[in-house]
């Protein structure tokens, strides 16, 4: 087309196959795409996110800084992660202890009553599990609650 846009311009060429000024302007405008554009940083984030799979997106940034000169916005990183789905990491900080865990762990050993006994009779000391049982392929469920003897681990009920 470029040839034929010399010789005979821009105008006769467009008309003779059938395309709108606007049109060839915005194919010759078109944008990169972002894969394309950071191409050159792929086998860097690769090598990073296999080195260190515990990092996130701003550490890897860190790296990226420190390592190898290259400033890369947080949200480019987290596009570009995406994108090619390298092994990074979505969260890594703890959660929250509960206030249940907290309590457990101020009583400490007076909250297992069954460690404190030093003989234990037969039916004195009973547990209990509550499991789910799925069956024909998730469609129907059951639940199981037996209660368990401490001394002979026999099933009661």
């Amino acid at each position: 087309m470029k040839a034929h846009q010399e010789e005979y311009g821009l105008n006769r060429s467009l008309e003779l196959i059938g395309l709108s000024k606007s049109s060839w302007y915005y194919h010759q405008n078109k944008k990169v795409t972002l894969a394309d554009k950071y191409a050159y940083l792929r086998p860097v984030l690769e090598e990073i996110a296999l080195t260190h799979p515990e990092y996130g997106y701003r550490r890897v940034g860190h790296e990226l800084k420190r390592e190898h000169g290259q400033v890369i916005n947080h949200k480019v990183l987290q596009r570009l992660n995406q994108l090619w789905g390298l092994p990074l990491m979505r969260n890594t900080r703890k959660p929250k202890v509960s206030k249940i865990r907290k309590a457990i762990a101020i009583a400490g050993d007076r909250v297992n009553l069954v460690v404190q006994k030093v003989e234990i009779q037969p039916f004195e000391v009973l547990y209990t599990d509550f499991t789910e049982i799925r069956y024909c392929s998730g469609l129907y469920k059951a639940y199981l609650m037996p209660i368990l003897e401490h001394g002979t681990r026999g099933v009661l009920g």
